[in-house]
């Protein structure tokens, strides 16, 4: 009989996004001598193929397709916990999960939160937040939080915080391109060679601040032939809403590069990494992988992007909502070469400082240890 600790993992999301990311980076890396992780996933999710190649089990589960209730959810994934007999449950967004595995069994319960929300009036009341303690000391046995911003949130929200452990995100080393691969990447993207590359990393939707984004586009490209191009990968929701807003308003120095399975050859080309968003953003693995790869990252001042990005060290802060703020950093690096240069060097540091993949599994496996200690 294996002597293994069993994880499962639990995630709702049919895309590709911060916590699918964060799950494949630990899967790729987990100790496989003490641990055996499998995930419990919707049907037909984008992360089934990447999950596979990482040589994880992938069990798909009905009912919980985008859902963090459901019912049925709850249900199915009992019938699954019943039949595997987890030591551990990982939930990634998932409440049926943690309801799911209180009614299978004694397994733990640990759950990620990867989002900062601003709380709304509900949220303020005291007996919303009591209610909220009550079911985190019920439903789960350690919450990770993924930037201390993410931590105060669920603080804020009644939370308690003995209950929380924070861990960063982490990512692998990026692939550095050579000269030349790098000139045949901008090829790829419609780039001119000496185009300055200004890159967005993300899902299309509203609150990663795409707008704004463009805002500083039309304001910048006012002026002509300065080579500041500003790449969106991703795509949502918003996708018709932006090139609408490109061609009516006649934006030029954008290019909408879709959705990106592998962004190494973007990131190799990318002069700085741009994330605007002024909803859910705790630790953005964009950010991550520019640093990683010494490429400084411009963010706004929104959840835990000023505790990944420390303002004239490895990149620039700006106030969120904001096309001007953005057009006024971006302009700051593109004339002072001597401060991106000094802004790419704190990025590979802080990178490898805070955000390894090692640095993320060895704390994540810790939480692991201590509570099959506990069962046992």
């Amino acid at each position: 009989m294996s002597n293994k600790i069993k994880v499962v993992h639990v995630i709702s999301d049919t895309n590709i996004g911060g916590a699918g990311t964060h799950l494949l980076v630990y899967l790729r890396n987990y100790d496989r001598e003490n641990f055996l992780a499998e995930v419990i996933l919707p049907e037909d999710s984008r992360l089934i193929p990447e999950i596979n190649k990482a040589g994880a089990r992938c069990i798909e589960a009905k009912h919980i397709a985008d859902r963090s209730f459901s019912l049925k959810g709850i249900a199915s994934i009992k019938k699954i916990l019943l039949e595997i007999k987890p030591d551990i449950v990982h939930t990634h967004g998932s409440f049926s999960a943690r309801k799911a595995a209180r009614l299978a069994g004694n397994a733990k319960i640990i759950c990620t939160r990867h989002s900062v929300f601003v709380p709304g009036a509900k949220e303020k009341f005291i007996i919303f937040k009591l209610f909220a303690r009550l079911i985190n000391n019920i439903f789960a046995d350690e919450i990770i939080a993924v930037s201390p911003a993410a931590k105060k949130n669920l603080e804020d929200t009644g939370t308690d915080g003995k209950k929380i452990t924070v861990i960063y995100n982490g990512i692998d080393e990026i692939e550095r391109l050579s000269d030349k691969d790098k000139k045949e990447a901008k090829k790829r993207f419609d780039l001119p060679d000496d185009s300055f590359v200004v890159s967005t990393i993300g899902r299309l939707v509203e609150i990663k601040g795409h707008d704004y984004i463009l805002d500083a586009a039309k304001i910048i490209n006012r002026e002509k032939n300065l080579g500041i191009i500003f790449v969106f990968a991703g795509d949502g929701p918003r996708e018709v809403h932006l090139k609408t807003r490109i061609e009516n308003e006649k934006i030029s120095g954008v290019v909408m590069a879709g959705f990106l399975p592998d962004v190494t050859q973007l990131m190799n080309i990318s002069d700085v990494i741009l994330n605007a968003s002024y909803g859910t953003e705790a630790t953005g693995f964009s950010l991550l992988e520019g640093l990683c790869a010494g490429v400084p990252a411009l963010a706004s001042d929104f959840g835990g992007n000023p505790y990944v990005v420390s303002d004239n060290a490895n990149g620039l802060i700006f106030a969120q909502k904001d096309g001007a703020a953005i057009a006024d950093a971006v302009m700051r690096v593109y004339n002072d070469r001597r401060l991106l240069s000094k802004l790419s060097e704190g990025a590979r540091l802080s990178y490898e400082k805070k955000f390894t993949s090692a640095e993320m599994i060895k704390k994540m496996e810790d939480v692991y240890y201590a509570h099959a200690k506990k069962r046992i």
